[in-house]
């Protein structure tokens, strides 16, 4: 199909709390479409959720499967029951006026998350959910992310990756974001047993407020009930920059950097990192196999070259 272009002015009442079983997987959906257009649509859901049931099988709002030319303008979720945006193996994303809204202890509600994906740009966009606000997965590169709200949630995330197969994320760059009472802020997560490389990602003037982990890279990430053993494979994460953040961390340790044992984090670079707790008192760092600078950062990371 060479050409398809949704103009969507209209509001989707999700169904109550057990109805979204019997639904479709999307909402929303789009399958192997060029010069894709969703404008102006709003979902709002019931507000309930029960984390006594499975939510692995709540439905995506919108999905978005080997599209090119995808723009998504306007879009407002309320209490959506699962993942909001959902995008794979598209080419050329521009996502922007953006507002998703979910209680902070919903699983599962990523704000936006796509793989697979190249040539991606989302701005000027308020995120707050259960889960990341943006979440990027494998085989993606070349990725703007800027003037973004992000809280709560956990935060704009690169992973999880390596859990399943060969992850390769290149060129992402996240730029002039304010996150507010997330669980996390800027962070890059990989399993253990992964292979493959996240590589060339920058985030830069993030205001961070009352964050509990504001700087993350978890080379030991395991979610769930996984039972994760020690692995000696691992994801390659290098040339990664972090430069002006500035704000309150909500615990003590402000930057985690916990890479492997065997395949070290190299090329790691902080600049103008300035975090203080919300009664201005000092934070830590906390870091274990990592290669790279420091310039200007409080607190200090001990095993990085001011």
């Amino acid at each position: 199909m060479d050409l398809k272009e949704f103009f969507i002015l209209s509001l989707l009442l999700c169904c109550a709390q057990f109805g979204w079983a019997r639904m479709p997987r999307n909402y929303l959906d789009e399958t192997s479409a060029r010069h894709v257009n969703v404008m102006d649509f709003e979902a709002v859901g019931d507000g309930e959720t029960d984390d006594s049931q499975k939510c692995s099988s709540a439905p995506t709002a919108v999905g978005v499967n080997g599209c090119d030319d995808v723009q998504i303008n306007g879009l407002k979720f309320v209490n959506s029951q699962g993942m909001h945006v959902v995008l794979n193996k598209c080419n050329g994303v521009k996502i922007s006026n953006v507002e998703i809204s979910a209680p902070e202890d919903s699983p599962n509600t990523d704000g936006i998350h796509f793989q697979r994906c190249k040539n991606v740009e989302i701005t000027n966009s308020v995120i707050g959910t259960g889960d990341d606000c943006i979440s990027i997965g494998t085989a993606t590169s070349n990725v703007n992310i800027s003037k973004v709200f992000c809280g709560p949630g956990h935060g704009i995330s690169v992973g999880s990756l390596g859990k399943h197969d060969s992850a390769a994320v290149e060129q992402i760059h996240v730029s002039n974001c304010t996150l507010r009472s997330t669980m996390y802020g800027a962070r890059i997560k990989t399993w253990q047993g992964g292979s493959g490389f996240a590589k060339s990602i920058t985030f830069e003037d993030i205001i961070i407020d009352s964050t509990d982990n504001p700087i993350v890279i978890d080379q030991y990430y395991c979610n769930g009930n996984h039972n994760c053993g020690n692995n000696t494979s691992a994801v390659e994460v290098s040339d990664v920059k972090f430069v002006n953040f500035q704000g309150t961390s909500s615990s003590k340790i402000a930057i985690k950097l916990a890479c492997s044992e065997t395949v070290a984090c190299t090329d790691i670079h902080l600049r103008q990192v300035h975090l203080k707790t919300p009664e201005s008192k000092e934070v830590k760092a906390y870091c274990l196999n990592v290669k790279g600078t420091s310039t200007d950062v409080n607190p200090d990371v001990p095993c990085l070259d001011n």
